[in-house]
């Protein structure tokens, strides 16, 4: 899709207001800066609180990003909880950098707000697909709730190398106030037109009608397939860099594993694909460890040369253990095409078994050790995972971060409830979570060098409120004991 190469690009700062239980804050990444990657630095971060004190809410953030930048659909029922309490929508606003060793460095800004369409709105079909094979027969009156991305906002800030200054402006505005100004589907006009030159003679009536379209979809506008069709071409190159780095980092390079999704039996290899007509665009496979595999040729040859580095890297952290490939042969999918079929199988010594029958803590560490690889080696990548230490022993999710912490090239941002981590991460790699949703995050400041970081939580959370909301035992003991008598 973009045949130049990209520059790397970092999560460097996260601001989010009115959020799940967030009503405000702003969240640093360290290691995140242009200056951080010139250097090698790995970045890592840590957050750490109490059951419901607003740590899977930042990875929630970043999916929620991964979302926009995929023109995926936002889910009502996963989203409209994000809107905090007594809010009208949730703004999320991300920083990157962008950095290249040659060349001129910049500062990427995305921010969009997430609200509810009450579905009262009609929509008339034949005027919102007027121009397109999409054309429906009759009005439609949609009462169910929708969630809306609206305000959208691109902007970045070029940097030459030895130069102090960088002037930051203002690519894409979806505000209402800069569409009235241009009188297009975005804003600023001058942006507008250096955007669209070249496109088709209807572009504003395409953009209009995607900009309703992704309204309704409940997705991105500027991230849109629509936009994202017709936009693109190789004129004004220092724009399209911009917003095809960010493309191509929320497709192929930005990775989210939490909890509540049923990510412990999915196997995630991400990849890149080259082509001489197209350029270079990313792509993923993902294996379901519980049952048989599918993929197409293509697929099967990059999981085929994935599965050994992943099995190195397993029976580097389980000794004894390795992942092998067993082919099932081809078949016909239901579109009528071949497919390789296959399973992935544990083998220790002479003994073989499918992973479906492995501990779940197997699955869990195989699941997300393809990220790790990518985040180890990748400058490109950013990981987040929610509770990392689910599963794991703590020795090894020790070892496994003190290796991040000194060789990543990447990024990797996690949620634990298990400490050791406070024993081998040093302090700038660490938030903790408060009960105040004003200042919801913050660093444990004031502690000296020597001082075991475990040590200094435990005591906090022991004589300061903020940091924990300590159970009333004798509650707990009678909550009990009443739930046990008879009916």
């Amino acid at each position: 899709m973009w045949g130049k190469i990209l520059p790397d690009l970092r999560i460097r700062k996260i601001t989010l207001t009115n959020f799940r239980n967030i009503s405000y804050a702003e969240i640093e990444i360290p290691g995140g800066k242009k200056e951080d990657m010139a250097n090698g630095e790995s970045s890592i971060l840590g957050l750490y609180g109490q059951n419901g004190s607003g740590k899977s809410s930042l990875l929630m953030a970043i999916k929620a990003l991964k979302a926009a930048l995929m023109g995926e659909k936002f889910d009502y029922l996963e989203y409209a909880s994000c809107i905090q309490d007594g809010a009208d929508s949730a703004r999320l606003e991300f920083e990157f950098s962008a950095y290249r060793e040659k060349g001129s460095d910049y500062d990427i800004y995305y921010s969009f707000s997430i609200g509810i369409d009450d579905g009262e709105k009609e929509i008339n079909p034949n005027d919102l697909f007027k121009n397109r094979m999409q054309k429906m027969i009759r009005s439609i009156r949609s009462k169910e709730k929708r969630i809306v991305i609206y305000d959208e906002l691109l902007q970045y800030s070029e940097q030459p190398k030895k130069s102090k200054k960088a002037n930051k402006q203002i690519l894409i505005d979806t505000s209402d106030a800069a569409c009235e100004l241009s009188g297009k589907a975005f804003g600023n006009k001058t942006k507008y037109a250096q955007f669209t030159e070249g496109c088709s003679p209807d572009i504003d009536s395409i953009l209009n009608e995607a900009k309703e379209e992704a309204r309704y979809q409940s997705t991105s506008f500027i991230f849109s397939r629509d936009v994202i069709n017709y936009i693109w071409h190789p004129k004004n190159e220092s724009y399209h860099e911009v917003y095809f780095s960010l493309l191509t980092y929320g497709e192929a390079n930005l990775f989210v594993v939490l909890m509540h999704e049923t990510t412990t039996n999915l196997m995630t290899l991400s990849g890149w694909h080259n082509d001489e007509e197209e350029g270079g665009f990313g792509f993923k496979v993902v294996i379901d460890m519980l049952g048989h595999c599918e993929a197409s040729d293509e697929e099967y040859l990059f999981v085929e040369s994935a599965i050994p580095k992943i099995s190195s890297v397993m029976s580097a952290v389980v000794p004894g253990m390795s992942i092998e490939l067993e082919d099932l042969g081809k078949t016909v999918s239901d579109d009528g095409e071949k497919i390789h079929v296959f399973d992935l199988v544990s083998v220790r010594g002479e003994r073989r078994i499918p992973l479906k029958y492995e501990s779940e803590g197997i699955r869990r560490l195989i699941s997300f050790i393809s990220l790790i690889i990518a985040a180890y080696n990748d400058p490109t990548v950013t990981v987040a995972i929610d509770e990392i230490d689910s599963g794991l022993f703590e020795y090894m999710l020790g070892e496994l971060l003190e290796i991040m912490k000194t060789s990543a090239k990447g990024q990797l941002i996690f949620t634990s409830h298990n400490l050791r981590p406070l024993e081998v991460l040093p302090r700038k790699n660490l938030l903790f979570t408060t009960n105040d949703p004003k200042r919801r995050f913050t660093k444990l400041e004031g502690i000296s060098g020597n001082n075991n970081l475990r040590d200094c939580y435990f005591r906090m959370l022991k004589d300061n409120d903020s940091f924990y909301s300590s159970p009333d035992i004798k509650s707990i003991k009678d909550a009990l004991s009443r739930a046990g008598e008879p009916v």
